[in-house]
């Protein structure tokens, strides 16, 4: 028996498109047994009447299973509880807030929607724990699945060695660490590639460091891929991470990565990375200067790197999640595990 399964999503704002690619990839690989169709909002995530506009029309498009895929949390509030599950993401949202904002966020985006769904999934084991942190849910509702990595990142060849050393660093938020990976590479004879929109500090970052930069945003998937293959390596150093997938998306690439040694981007990389303090801007300093000197550790990382990737791969990924559709259905239905 086909499950009928609708993808509640976001309307993305501008150059946020992320989520939306996650389960575009998830959608594409689903097993038969499971038929998904997506539900946008309507409605930009801002401002109290447009988010319960949204809320209240996500009422029509119930069906046997009701997966709201992240960010949009409030979508739970008025679909039937047996059949809603609530993919969380991270926490950041709460935890850089503070007072009477921080416990709005917290209710309105963590403690009702937990009451308003039969089960959660999280994107990692150290997403989950944050969760658990926030708010009191029994830990066996929550399922980890991991973001699923696009089957569109395929092995391209390393360049020949000539010119500078290529580096790139997804991202620009505070939590991608830009301005101490800029200390930390100063002066270095290397090109760093940076996606995403510089601040005005970062900006002055950049021209304090002497590095040769390049910056580019606002870039189609297939422009990522291609700055993914025009590199030598990733540089993922974040202080913090609902996941970390560019690490994976670079290990499908078959390019080096030097990634944070905390949770859950060690867990992410597993052997096939260096790991660093990104605390520490000698330690990252250090790891740039070996990566880039070692050809053998290169080629080492690379094939450890196509390894890891195939734990992420979308039909594995699907897989989980029609598996866990049908558990819901069958709770809702009253029918045995």
């Amino acid at each position: 028996m086909t499950i009928e399964v609708a993808h509640f999503t976001r309307r993305p704002a501008p150059g946020g498109f992320s989520l939306e690619r996650v389960f575009r990839d998830v959608r594409t690989a689903m097993p038969d047994r499971v038929r998904v169709v997506e539900r946008q909002n309507r409605f930009l995530s801002q401002g109290i009447l447009p988010r319960l506009r949204d809320a209240w029309a996500a009422r029509r498009y119930a069906t046997d299973v009701n997966h709201i895929t992240g960010d949009v949390h409030y979508l739970t509030f008025f679909l039937p509880r047996a059949r809603t599950l609530l993919t969380v993401h991270d926490t950041v949202l709460v935890e850089r807030e503070a007072g009477l904002k921080r416990w709005l966020l917290w209710f309105f985006w963590f403690r009702l929607p937990a009451a308003c769904c039969a089960r959660m999934t999280a994107i990692s084991e150290e997403s989950k724990q944050r969760v658990l942190s926030l708010i009191r849910i029994d830990p066996d509702r929550i399922d980890v699945i991991p973001d699923p990595v696009s089957p569109d990142f395929q092995p391209v060849p390393a360049r020949k060695a000539q010119g500078k050393f290529r580096l790139l660093h997804i991202g620009t938020k505070p939590n991608k660490n830009l301005e101490r990976v800029l200390e930390a590479l100063s002066r270095l004879d290397i090109e760093l590639t940076i996606i995403g929109k510089l601040t005005d500090r970062q900006s002055q970052a950049v021209d304090r460091s002497g590095l040769a930069v390049r910056t580019l945003s606002h870039l189609s998937d297939a422009d990522i891929r291609g700055e993914y293959a025009r590199a030598d390596a990733l540089i993922f150093v974040s202080l913090d991470e609902g996941f970390g997938l560019p690490i994976v998306e670079a290990n499908a690439t078959g390019r080096p990565v030097i990634t944070s040694a905390r949770a859950p981007m060690d867990a992410i990389a597993g052997d096939a990375a260096v790991l660093v303090d990104p605390t520490d801007p000698q330690a990252i300093r250090e790891a740039v200067t070996r990566l880039s000197g070692d050809a053998d550790l290169r080629g080492k990382l690379v094939e450890r790197g196509y390894g890891n990737a195939r734990r992420f791969r979308a039909d594995a990924v699907a897989a989980q999640y029609a598996d866990l559709y049908q558990r819901i259905a069958d709770e809702a239905e009253g029918r045995p595990k």
